[in-house]
């Protein structure tokens, strides 16, 4: 099909050629007071002011366009539909990205926020490398699962958290780092105990990093032999110290017998031990003392 120009009632028809050392064809409007040119100048396009010679867009013979310092690009349309600014390839390919480059000349890193069609996420990262042309490891990247952060996260003020907070529970080396958090239930056992039997039994807990808090109730039916209850979800930290024992508290039982029990956690055990206080004698479980409760906390040395 032939080209055409039609300008002022005047038409031509085939092609048409502006040569010359920086050719320009400048457009003005009888009622504007700017006069646009579109100005080819060494292997380049020049969209510009005719009037002062600013330059408002550069398309280059790779077709790369560059807005001017002052240039500003709008994304409208006429409320009919969505607009769509697509980066990437018009046919998704398998090993093909959109990105946008932020550049800076005072600065020696740029920022890239950049799809990635291998793990199909937006990634946000910086680039120090290549001239500021070569992205580095991301910083932040979101997935439909969500938002992975690489590196320290910071703010004024976290308000609330409405689906909480998860730790990941993976030990850390640093002693001020809050490195796990976990909430349960567990199982009061009878430690194999040779007689003894459990009516009912309820056990919770609380880990905060080494911390273990323990609420505990059982309803003896069957006296046990032995002096232990057993179930806990973690066992106790071994210590080397003169005493292997860890205490617990007093224990409130159904019984209005005067002596005091307590319970005791042993080095490296996940069972409880009952002791009368002021006698050298071990308390087993029994019915008349029938529901025992035991709350407190212990240490542990347990991986999450």
């Amino acid at each position: 099909m032939a080209s055409e120009l039609n300008v002022g009632g005047i038409k031509a028809t085939g092609n048409i050629s502006v040569t010359g050392s920086d050719p320009e064809l400048k457009l003005a409007d009888t009622g504007g007071s700017t006069t646009f040119g579109i100005r080819g100048n060494t292997d380049q396009l020049d969209i510009r002011n005719a009037n002062s010679g600013a330059v408002f867009t550069t398309i280059d013979s790779t077709g790369a366009i560059t807005a001017s310092a002052s240039g500003t690009y709008k994304l409208f349309n006429d409320g009919a539909a969505d607009a769509t600014l697509q980066l990437g390839p018009d046919t998704p390919a398998a090993t093909r990205s959109g990105r946008i480059a932020f550049t800076n000349s005072s600065v020696s890193k740029n920022w890239f926020i950049s799809s990635n069609w291998g793990t199909e996420a937006l990634r946000i990262a910086p680039s120090t490398a290549g001239g500021g042309t070569t992205m580095d490891a991301p910083i932040a990247t979101f997935t439909s699962t969500g938002l992975a952060v690489t590196g320290a996260v910071t703010a004024t003020t976290l308000s609330t958290f409405s689906n909480g907070i998860n730790l990941g529970n993976t030990a850390s080396a640093t002693a001020t780092t809050l490195d796990g958090y976990e909430e349960g239930t567990f199982t009061v056992t009878t430690a194999s105990d040779a007689t003894g039997a459990l009516a009912g039994e309820s056990g919770e807990y609380t880990r905060i990093g080494n911390c273990v808090y323990i609420q505990i109730a059982i309803n003896v039916s069957t006296n046990f032999t032995t002096n232990e209850v057993g179930g806990l979800p973690f066992a106790a930290a071994h210590y080397t110290a003169a005493s292997s024992w860890r205490t617990l508290g007093i224990v409130p039982t159904q019984s209005t017998a005067n002596v005091p029990i307590i319970a005791v956690i042993g080095d490296g055990n996940a069972h409880i031990n009952f002791f009368e206080t002021g006698t050298t004698a071990v308390h087993a479980p029994n019915t008349t003392n029938d529901i025992y409760r035991v709350s407190g906390f212990y240490y542990t040395n347990d991986a999450f």
